[in-house]
């Protein structure tokens, strides 16, 4: 098989942002039968300057390094929420596989934040203005709609709460290429033992498992988001409210046991939701100029 042939790509990591999804990733660079995409986000499926209705996906594909490449990955992790992403996916191939990492729905949220408020701080919202930007009740997941006038970039950037609708995405992923084509994993599990998570995601795609699977790769941790804002008790008995029917769904669809989740902790009366904002708070520190003298 010549080298200078191309790869297409044979599975993505369609979700969830800042659940793992760069460690497995990195990962999975360590496959001989895996060329890797020329980035980890490739973002082909929500790049809305395409016109997709006569899109042939001919440029969706990686060159050939090594004779033993049989597929590549794309590891875009909004894939599925982003409207339309899925039945473009679909178009592409039917027979796409998907690997979705998923956490706790607003422990997932205030880590986006995390990154959001550190690494880029001057598109930064407040964290108040956070959980209500794109914020859709989840009868309208997974089909949000783009606010007119909005653009793409701040639509990626300030999309936060409906990216933990997991239940209503998965089932909507089911509808558009069945069961089958989901492996979705607990972010603990590739924490707990990765070597195992990769194993199954090796069997997952078809392909031989590694004989020796590398350390994981990248901090699981961020860093406090450097903010004068704090999640209030009201905020996140707010959230809790919201995700609680769609975790129900999400358990019953995907068979993850999520009742560790701090999230389902609250919702059925084993935590309260003042503790865990306290929890959450600590991830929050105040900006130097903040300080107290």
């Amino acid at each position: 098989m010549s080298t200078h042939s191309t790869v297409r790509v044979g599975y993505v990591v369609s979700g969830s942002q800042k659940a793992g999804t760069t460690s497995l990733a990195l990962l999975l660079r360590h496959h001989p039968h895996l060329a890797p995409a020329p980035v980890k986000e490739w973002h082909y499926f929500d790049d809305e300057s395409r016109r997709w209705a006569e899109h042939d996906f001919a440029d969706y594909s990686v060159p050939r390094t090594d004779p033993r490449q049989v597929m590549a990955g794309d590891a875009t992790p909004l894939y599925l929420w982003w409207p339309q992403a899925l039945e473009r996916m679909h178009r592409y191939d039917p027979a796409l596989r998907h690997i979705v990492l998923v956490r706790d729905p607003i422990e997932r949220l205030v880590s986006q934040w995390q990154m959001i408020s550190n690494r880029w701080p001057a598109e930064a919202v407040s964290w108040a203005r956070f959980l209500t930007r794109f914020a859709p009740d989840p009868a309208e997941v997974p089909q949000p709609q783009r606010p007119p006038r909005t653009n793409v970039h701040a639509f990626r950037m300030h999309s936060g709460v409906v990216r933990g609708y997991y239940g209503a995405q998965l089932r909507h992923g089911i509808e558009v290429f069945g069961r089958e084509a989901f492996l979705v994993l607990d972010m603990r599990e590739l924490i707990a033992d990765h070597v195992a998570t990769v194993h199954r995601v090796t069997d997952h795609l078809g392909l031989p498992r590694l004989d020796d699977v590398p350390s994981l790769p990248h901090g699981m941790k961020g860093k406090p988001a450097l903010s004068p804002d704090r999640p209030t008790v009201e905020q996140i008995a707010g959230l809790v409210e919201r995700y609680a029917p769609d975790l129900e769904l999400f358990a019953e669809l995907s068979g993850v046991d999520v009742s560790a989740w701090s999230t389902c902790a609250v919702a059925d009366g084993r935590l309260s939701v003042e503790e865990f904002t306290a929890r959450l708070t600590t991830r929050f520190a105040a900006p130097a100029h903040a300080a107290a003298p």
